[in-house]
């Protein structure tokens, strides 16, 4: 069916909603998403028809792909930056994504971890309208996966966004927020779009917005997720938890699917962590891992073995500047294990070569230390078939410990305020670098807050 699309911008005076159009073109809806008995449909068939994956989402986070920075840190870091273009670059290899498997991407709103700090990216004005050169991005790339079959997992609230000029001013923007989003896209009459409220809610960065004890609640993220679903009626609505890959009840219960993260999982957690959101009846959706290479296919066929679809995080290439959409050459290990899982007739047990891995398990991404606290780290080391030499440990790049044997540990004392992305990098007997853990961003603030 032909219809005219479109694009608006939703400005908030009171309780009025004016919706003004900026823009048209004839489109035609060709991808509607919807769940049935815990599984996935796309047309109302099952996602991954006859293969390992059948009826669940695998997806990638490619949430700065409608990036922005309008404020001091993007001028002096990106140069000539140019958002339709990064926009248009990423747009260019959806094809390819999707034939290899992929059934959704995750696009933010408020980006996410682009390297550095200070980043003033986000659709939202203050008072919760929309800002129309961001919704013309998101409009492009909803619109190019709906042509390709591909699902969007649209993703409101990203932690970081806090403290400057468009941060979203308390509760009542936050809320005008959410449901000026759903009615935009009812209003474009978009069927291929679901919809995450926040970025894993409970992050420490939330901490920083206003209103931030009732954002970062179940209870406030219950009531959002109602408020959107009163508003539109229909739309598939969740929010996300942390890294560790659980989810409160409370929050299953309401959602219409689980929404999961993995990054700080460690592969043979798998199984339980699944198993603990599967027992609602919903889908089970991960939409964010960092594990790359051999341990990122392991992990997308732990995934797909316990019952969870799977979403895969490649920070370096696809979410940190310059931002880089290589389609399948981003990981040809992880590809080339999504294209079997998803294929159908293809195997359910892909043969991964082991390697090395490490992982920061303590402390929790987003955390939050009051200065003068002595802070705990750990580290998961997976030694493949390497002969391990030293752990060194680095807060912003810069070495703070280092240990030759298990327990991987150490204490980190007199730490200055500030942000701090902390990696682990595991080294061999004869010195060569084998891997980097995926940063831990934390923060040591004042006991004020400050």
């Amino acid at each position: 069916m032909l219809r005219y699309r479109q694009s608006i911008m939703v400005a908030v005076f009171g309780t009025i909603v004016f919706l003004c159009g900026i823009s048209g073109v004839l489109a035609q809806e060709q991808t509607k998403v919807s769940i049935e008995g815990g599984r996935w449909l796309i047309n109302g068939r099952p996602t991954h028809p006859d293969s390992a994956s059948e009826g669940l989402l695998m997806n990638v986070r490619m949430v700065n792909s409608v990036y922005e920075d309008i404020g001091r840190a993007g001028a002096d870091l990106l140069g000539d930056f140019d958002p339709q273009e990064n926009t248009r670059r990423f747009i260019a290899r959806i094809g390819e994504y999707a034939e290899a498997g992929v059934a959704a991407f995750t696009i933010s709103l408020q980006g996410g971890m682009s390297g550095y700090e200070g980043a003033i990216n986000t659709a939202f004005n203050p008072d919760g309208s929309l800002r129309e050169p961001y919704m013309r991005r998101v409009a492009q790339v909803i619109e190019a996966c709906d042509a390709k079959g591909v699902v969007v997992i649209l993703s409101c609230f990203y932690q970081r966004q806090h403290s400057h000029e468009l941060a979203l001013s308390g509760r009542e923007a936050i809320i005008r927020a959410v449901e000026n989003v759903g009615k935009w896209i009812s209003q474009q009459r978009y069927t291929n779009v679901i919809l995450e409220v926040a970025n894993e809610y409970s992050h420490g960065g939330f901490h920083r917005w206003n209103d931030s004890e009732w954002l970062t609640s179940d209870e406030g993220q219950i009531e959002l997720i109602r408020r959107v679903r009163a508003a539109v009626p229909g739309l598939l609505v969740s929010t996300s938890g942390m890294g560790d890959g659980s989810i409160p009840e409370s929050i299953a219960h309401e959602s219409d699917f689980i929404l999961i993260h993995f990054n700080n999982t460690p592969l043979d957690k798998y199984a339980a962590r699944i198993a603990a959101a599967r027992q609602y009846g919903k889908p089970v959706v991960c939409n964010e891992d960092n594990k790359i290479g051999e341990q990122g296919a392991a992990a997308v066929q732990a995934s797909v073995a316990h019952g969870a679809g799977w979403g895969y995080m490649h920070v370096a290439k696809n979410q940190r500047v310059p931002f880089e959409y290589d389609g399948t050459a981003d990981d040809p290990a992880v590809y080339s294990a999504l294209r079997e899982l998803t294929r159908p007739g293809g195997q359910a047990v892909v043969q991964v070569e082991a390697g090395p891995s490490v992982l920061i398990s303590r402390p929790g991404d987003g955390a939050v230390f009051t200065v003068g606290t002595k802070i705990h780290i750990e580290a998961a080391v997976s030694a493949g078939n390497a002969q391990i030499g030293e752990l060194r440990f680095y807060a912003n790049d810069k070495q703070i410990g280092r240990c030759a044997t298990a327990p991987w540990r150490m204490v980190w004392d007199d730490v200055p305020v500030g942000a701090y992305d902390l990696t682990a990098v595991l080294f061999a007997t004869d010195g060569q670098r084998l891997v980097t853990s995926v940063p831990v961003d934390i923060e040591v603030t004042r006991p004020d807050g400050g």
